[in-house]
């Protein structure tokens, strides 16, 4: 494989699928069980997985286009591939590790360390879930703007080429007329 087939931005999709796939063969469920919105949802890696790859599907678009035109920022993408693999780590580590409760626990009078540890894991990966997301706009609309002003500003010179090449051009390519 030669530099123009390895880039830093396909751990984009390498590293969130690898992890996911790690923890599905390593977890004792095949399922994370997650409350959001007064709801219980029952969520499987795969499921998991193909969120992830829809979620950094533009970022790792964007990598690539501001890399062949000359606008990557190093320091930018580095710390958004970082970022992204970091929490897309995080998140699937937090809900591996926070085990299914009894749904019923939530109305239990009383203290229940356990549910309350659970309840305490799955607000924490549901903000690096947030996060996560917000990453990926912040780095989209980054991008976006930067090819937005790239292409603006070549379009505008290619007018002003042309224009002042097409008035060269027209005047070189026609004769003067001789008046007498």
């Amino acid at each position: 494989m030669t530099t123009k087939v390895i880039r830093a931005e396909h751990l984009l999709w390498m590293a969130p699928v690898l992890f996911v796939c790690m923890i599905y063969i390593s977890s004792s469920l095949d399922k994370m069980m997650v409350y959001y919105l007064g709801e219980y949802f029952m969520i499987s890696y795969s499921f998991i997985t193909g969120f992830f790859l829809i979620a950094l599907l533009i970022p790792f678009l964007l990598h690539i286009l501001l890399r062949r035109i000359g606008l990557r920022n190093q320091m930018i993408s580095w710390m958004h591939i970082l970022l992204s693999i970091f929490m897309a780590v995080a998140i699937s580590f937090i809900f591996n590790k926070n085990l299914p409760v009894n749904v019923n626990w939530r109305y239990h009078v009383g203290e229940l360390g356990s549910f309350h540890t659970w309840e305490y894991y799955n607000s924490m990966g549901l903000l690096f879930v947030r996060f996560f997301l917000l990453l990926q706009i912040l780095f989209s609309v980054y991008g976006l703007t930067t090819l937005g002003i790239y292409y603006i500003t070549r379009i505008s010179r290619h007018n002003t080429a042309v224009e002042n090449n097409s008035y060269e051009d027209s005047a070189a390519e026609y004769p003067q007329q001789m008046i007498a």
